[in-house]
């Protein structure tokens, strides 16, 4: 059995962070103004909603990238068919290995929102940006799990070369299977681990793109 503490971090005790983002995590008078932001929770979402009157501009890019990747896929494209459709968007770089654990709480975050919305019958789909056009390999190219008894494990891809392709231009070498065996031999068993190293080994194989697995 695993021993955690949680511990809540202010925002700005970690390095790097930048002022205006601060700013406007903390104080909702500087989002209305900058942003025109009412608010995050369901009721500000519900009255930002009850403003829209047209279609998606980009429903026809959408339905290009999208269309056929699912029968959960095909339904939010028909949502945003419907006039006054809202999308809720949430992104990330494309991590290996999916990125770190934020992504999928950002993933989930706007399932659950989507839900509510439609709940309210507000037609609703979400959209998660895949950051690919980022340079900065170095970034993506490794990743980080837990492993129960020796704490944090890093796992690491060539990130190849002197050339700053874009991670939309990167596909992985053969270093991808050694990092998927790392991962394995650090997970621990449980009823869904075969399942999810298996939706890990089809979407990252050697000559697979960099951002393609991660979507």
């Amino acid at each position: 059995m695993l021993n955690l503490r949680l511990e809540r971090i202010s925002l700005d005790r970690l390095p790097g962070m930048n002022r205006l983002y601060l700013d406007l995590c903390a104080r909702p008078e500087m989002r209305g103004r900058l942003l025109g932001d009412p608010g995050w929770d369901l009721a500000a979402l519900r009255e930002r909603a009850g403003l829209v009157d047209r279609p998606v501009r980009a429903f026809s890019d959408l339905v290009r990238l999208n269309a056929g990747l699912g029968p959960e896929c095909d339904a939010s494209l028909e949502q945003l068919r419907r006039r006054g459709a809202v999308c809720v968007v949430t992104g990330q770089q494309a991590g290996l290995l999916g990125g770190p654990a934020y992504t999928l709480l950002k993933a989930l975050t706007v399932v659950s929102l989507v839900r509510a919305l439609r709940a309210e019958g507000i037609p609703s789909a979400g959209i998660f940006w895949v950051a690919s056009e980022d340079h900065d390999a170095a970034e993506v190219c490794e990743t980080a799990l837990f492993a129960p008894g020796a704490g944090l494990r890093r796992l690491r891809v060539d990130a190849g070369g002197e050339v700053p392709w874009p991670v939309a231009r990167r596909r992985f070498g053969a270093d991808i299977e050694t990092v998927i065996e790392q991962a394995a031999s650090i997970l621990p068993a449980g009823t869904h681990a075969e399942t999810v190293l298996g939706w890990v080994r089809e979407c990252y194989r050697p000559g697979a793109g960099w951002a393609a697995s991660f979507r």
